[in-house]
């Protein structure tokens, strides 16, 4: 208390001695304001008031204004989600009569075989926006060939399939037969599992036309053979002889082809597969079948259930296959199209996003700490969505 009242003492003693100091040099200038009434009393306040001012000025100089903060709040960004198509399709059920399944709502169904013909009994599953996006299923497809078709002229020119020739007598053999009569490219990526032998079993392949464009799939079906001399028509109505040669004829069972195009398989197999073990053939269909396939191979039904297992084989070739090349070309679909993929760490949810989406949230601690980079193993995965800004 004492230090305080020393204070105010020598402030006062300091603001009187100045009063008069300056008193006197006004009345010592005769051009001074003193003698000039209230703007000599006005100046001399103000240079009294300049002087206090300067001593309670911690640097003895003139006091500045307290520098202000800078209160403003970085903008949030904005950015869009969009769901998947893939992630959010309906299904509705199909049924002829013949056969009932599950389809994408809204996709198409064709039957590219006539209703009698049991066997050879086919049919596409497409979207109608992209027919790239494709189920496609034969319970049994035509006859084909060992050997050149002009050792076997007479009996090629009885099943039509003249040009198509499978040998070795192989997946991979008889699937590019069948794009090669189309004039397409058929390029094996991942064998998911075959049999020993090669007949039987599953593949991932791209096909490509002569304009470049592609699509990206998996192939499977299970080959049998059988002689010439043996041979129906495929309707079961007319037999071809035994005098026709003694090359085998080649035939597939449960030919069934998943389809994109290329780089959108990894989003849109667990929906295509899911169509295909939803298939159910009819008593009628059944009765049929059995019927047609004892006349052309006079034996007795040996495929009934063929197709139940199709769909399981496929899955488990999916699921196990080698992740190198989905890496690699999911990185580079990125870089081409300008994406950059995150996933959510709440949600675990993959999502395409913009490019520079990373940058973006960097100033935001709660979405920097939400969205990160993926990692290699996430690739493998099919995407939940896009950011868009």
């Amino acid at each position: 208390m004492k230090e305080k009242k020393k204070s105010l003492t020598v402030l006062f003693l300091l603001c009187v001695t100045m009063s008069f100091m300056l008193g006197f040099v006004a009345c010592g200038n005769g051009d001074s304001d003193l003698g000039n009434g209230e703007n000599g009393r006005e100046n001399t306040q103000l240079t009294l008031d300049t002087a206090i001012s300067n001593f309670m000025s911690p640097s003895g100089g003139t006091t500045s204004e307290p520098a202000k903060l800078d209160s403003s709040v970085p903008e949030e960004p904005e950015f869009t989600i969009i769901s998947a198509e893939a992630k959010t399709v309906e299904y509705e059920k199909y049924d002829n009569g013949l056969i009932s399944m599950d389809i994408p709502k809204g996709w198409n169904v064709e039957v590219l075989s006539p209703d009698y013909d049991y066997v050879g009994y086919g049919f596409t599953v497409t979207n109608p926006e992209d027919d790239r996006y494709e189920l496609l299923f034969y319970r049994t497809m035509g006859i084909t060939y060992t050997g050149p078709f002009s050792d076997n002229e007479r009996a090629a020119q009885y099943s039509g399939n003249d040009d198509i020739i499978v040998n070795p007598v192989t997946v991979e053999s008889f699937f590019q037969s069948i794009f090669k009569k189309s004039n397409l490219n058929f390029e094996v990526v991942e064998d998911l599992g075959t049999t020993s032998a090669g007949d039987s079993g599953t593949i991932r392949a791209i096909v490509t036309d002569d304009n470049g464009k592609s699509v990206e799939g998996i192939f499977s079906t299970t080959l049998g053979t059988m002689f010439l001399d043996r041979i129906y028509d495929i309707y079961g109505m007319f037999q071809y002889g035994a005098d026709l040669g003694d090359y085998n004829v080649v035939y597939a069972l449960g030919v069934t082809e998943i389809a994109t195009p290329d780089g959108e398989l990894i989003n849109w197999a667990d929906q295509l597969i899911h169509c295909l073990s939803t298939i159910t053939f009819s008593d009628e269909y059944m009765e049929g079948y059995n019927s047609q396939w004892k006349q052309i191979n006079n034996t007795s039904n040996i495929i009934a259930d063929t197709y139940q297992d199709i769909s399981d084989t496929i899955t488990s070739g999916w699921e196990a296959r080698e992740s190198t090349y989905d890496i690699i070309s999911q990185k580079q679909s990125d870089a081409t199209l300008g994406y950059d993929r995150v996933y959510d760490t709440e949600t675990g949810e993959i999502y395409k996003a913009y490019n520079g989406f990373t940058d973006d949230i960097s100033t935001d601690n709660y979405l920097s700490e939400r969205y990160k980079p993926i990692t290699d193993d996430m690739y493998m995965e099919g995407i939940d969505g896009y950011i868009e800004k």
